[in-house]
C-alpha cells in the first residue's frame, strides 16, 4: 500500500492553512514537519521554537 506524506516545508507558509487543507482534500495520508537541530546541518527548516507557536 502507497501512501503520501507531504513536507509542510514545502508548502507556501503565508497561507499553510489552505494548502494543508487542500492537500487534504486531494488525499495526502499525512504531513511531515522538516526539523533540523542547527547542529548537524544548517536550520533551514522549522525550529522547534516555530513549531512550538504553531
Amino acid at each position: 500500500m502507497i501512501q503520501i506524506s507531504a513536507s509542510l516545508l514545502a508548502s507556501d507558509l503565508a497561507c499553510l492553512g489552505e494548502k494543508v487543507r487542500r492537500a487534504d482534500q486531494a488525499g495526502v495520508d499525512s504531513f511531515h514537519i522538516d526539523l533540523m537541530d542547527g547542529h548537524y546541518v544548517f536550520n533551514l527548516a522549522f525550529s522547534p521554537d516555530y513549531l512550538a507557536i504553531l
